[in-house]
C-alpha cells in the first residue's frame, strides 16, 4: 500500500486519500446517500473514525474558556466550577450551575432554572433599573409585572397581545 506524506493543507491532499492527512486510501461510496453527503462512484473523504483526528482539541480550539483534568481518569472540569468546589470544600451537586457575577465573584445554583433567573434579572436591572420587572414578548419594554399579563412564563401587555392579533388575522385574509 502506497502512502502519501501528512500535509496540513486539507486542500494539498489528493482526492480518494483519507483527507484527515493519514495517507490512507478511502474506499469509493456504493450508493448515493445525501444525507451524509455521499455521492456514487465518488471515494469517501475521511475513513471510518478519521473525521475528528484534525480538530481543533482543547486550549487550541478558538472556543476554549479554560478547564483543567482532574482525577484518575482525567475528568474535564472548567476552571470556575473547580474554583466552587475548593472554596466549599467538596464536589458540587450534578445538578448545581455555577454563575459569574463578575472575576471574583461566582454564585453557586441549585439548579439551571435558579441560573437563568439570575441572568434574567441581571438583563432587567441593566436595562431599566429593576430588577424584577419583566420584558413584553410584543413590544420588548420592560414593565412592572403588575402592568403585564402572565401566561405560560410569558409576558405581554394586553394592548400589544391584542394588536398582535388583529395584525395576524388580518394577514390572513
Amino acid at each position: 500500500m502506497t502512502r502519501i506524506p501528512v500535509q496540513r493543507n486539507l486542500f494539498d491532499i489528493p482526492k480518494g486519500f483519507c483527507q484527515c492527512g493519514c495517507g490512507q486510501k478511502t474506499i469509493i461510496n456504493p450508493r448515493n446517500q445525501i444525507n451524509v453527503g455521499w455521492i456514487k462512484g465518488e471515494p469517501r473523504h475521511f475513513l471510518k473514525g478519521h473525521h475528528n483526528r484534525g480538530k481543533l482539541k482543547r486550549e487550541n480550539h478558538p472556543r476554549w474558556k479554560g478547564g483543567i483534568s482532574i482525577g484518575i481518569n482525567g475528568n474535564y472540569v472548567r476552571n470556575y466550577r473547580h474554583d466552587a468546589e475548593k472554596a466549599l470544600g467538596k464536589p458540587l451537586p450534578s445538578k448545581a450551575h455555577v454563575h459569574h457575577h463578575n472575576i471574583h465573584q461566582i454564585v453557586i445554583c441549585n439548579d439551571a432554572a435558579y441560573h437563568h433567573l439570575l441572568h434574567q434579572r441581571t438583563r432587567a436591572f441593566i436595562a431599566c433599573g429593576h430588577a424584577n420587572w419583566r420584558k413584553c414578548k410584543y413590544c420588548k419594554i420592560f414593565d412592572n409585572p403588575n402592568n403585564l399579563l402572565i401566561n405560560n412564563n410569558q409576558c405581554y401587555h394586553k394592548n400589544c397581545y391584542n394588536l398582535y392579533m388583529r395584525t395576524r388575522k388580518h394577514g390572513k385574509d
